[in-house]
């Protein structure tokens, strides 16, 4: 979340940040705040008036007391009476406000870190490509230096538009090698991996050697088995699927803004970590109208908290080592599907696998009630 000093003295730059990043509808945010935040302080500073003179007049009254002043006495007892409902009425629309701020502050996003652009690059596959849709490779740069991975489809003749668009992250493991290719519609798979993912049919072993030399680096490293629980005991930042959550988000983003794009029909569907991205993204990204969330992973990751439960996968805290879980504890919920399910507006199905032990249904249900959409 940005500083809000930062917000008030810079609302132009923080505007422009929010156009840079294709969110446009955000944009009267940034007034709201500034006029909330300006309440906000007269407020405060009101109440310190308040303080300071209800502490002058309560002096006063043991003085009138002595001077056998009781009328006046009296005057200023009510006087100190009236100063404290006032205060306390502050401090009620000052807690108010500072919500509406937050809840505002929120959705602005973070600036973007000027050294990484999106660095979009799209590669043609003729023979992928069809009479009526071209098919591309394309990759987007992220936090770190790393960039994410994908293809997209879309009508060659773009004139047509606008298309609907059909958006995917795979589920854990080998992920994905390509993206439907249908016509009418513009589609766009990502992998989250740090790799170009080999051509083929799922699982071919050049795929699978290229998943175990990913888990290998990132487990040597932070001294765990997969990539699913890399560096998370050491921050956010450190952590994985971070670059990966930045990366796509970026990506979808910069599809949305294409004129190409039908904004009424936006829509995303993933299962198991693709299903926690999907709490992800339509959370973060407001061009998606609508989602499937099969099974999400990457949700309820403190489940383990509540005796006889079991987190969601990747059970990301229980696999650190022993020195490492209590920082793990701290940075989990900042990627967990339940934390971005409470920022979810838009129509949203969930689908849970009554005998899925691995994404249980406590997990699919947790980030179901904790949705406020219908």
């Amino acid at each position: 979340m940005l500083d809000i000093k930062f917000l008030r003295t810079n609302p132009d730059i923080v505007k422009q940040n929010i156009k840079n990043k294709f969110q446009d509808e955000k944009l009267p945010l940034v007034d709201q705040v500034i006029e909330l935040d300006k309440e906000y302080r007269e407020s405060k500073t009101r109440a310190e008036a308040l303080r300071a003179q209800r502490n002058k007049v309560s002096k006063q009254i043991g003085a009138l007391m002595g001077q056998g002043k009781r009328d006046e006495a009296e005057a200023a007892k009510k006087q100190v009476t009236d100063i404290a409902d006032e205060m306390a009425a502050l401090s009620e629309k000052e807690e108010q406000l500072s919500r509406e701020i937050r809840n505002r502050m929120m959705v602005i996003p973070n600036m973007i870190d000027a050294t990484v652009p999106i660095d979009v690059k799209m590669e043609l596959v003729p023979k992928k490509s069809t009479a009526e849709v071209n098919y591309y490779n394309v990759s987007f740069a992220t936090f770190g230096g790393r960039r994410v991975y994908g293809w997209l489809s879309e009508p060659k003749n773009l004139s047509n538009g606008p298309y609907p668009v059909r958006l995917c992250v795979p589920g854990a493991g080998i992920g994905a090698s390509g993206t439907s290719v249908v016509p009418g519609e513009i589609s766009m798979v990502l992998n989250v991996h740090d790799y170009v993912q080999a051509e083929g049919p799922y699982g071919t072993p050049e795929q699978k050697k290229l998943l175990d030399d990913e888990n290998r680096r990132w487990g040597e490293k932070y001294g765990v088995k997969g990539y699913w629980h890399s560096g998370i005991h050491l921050g956010r930042e450190e952590y994985f699927y971070y670059a990966a959550i930045l990366g796509i988000t970026r990506a979808v983003d910069w599809l949305a803004a294409r004129p190409e794009c039908d904004k009424r029909d936006f829509t995303y569907s993933g299962t198991s970590q693709g299903g926690g991205f999907g709490l992800i993204l339509s959370a973060l990204n407001k061009s998606i109208t609508s989602s499937a969330i099969y099974v999400p992973a990457l949700t309820d990751l403190l489940g383990f908290r509540v005796e006889g439960r079991q987190s969601g996968w990747p059970r990301l805290v229980e696999a650190q080592r022993p020195e490492n879980k209590a920082a793990a504890e701290k940075w989990a919920p900042y990627f967990c599907g339940v934390n971005f399910a409470r920022r979810v507006k838009i129509p949203v199905r969930f689908v849970a696998g009554f005998g899925d032990t691995v994404c249980t249904p406590a997990v699919v249900y947790a980030a179901y009630n904790a949705c406020p959409s219908k």
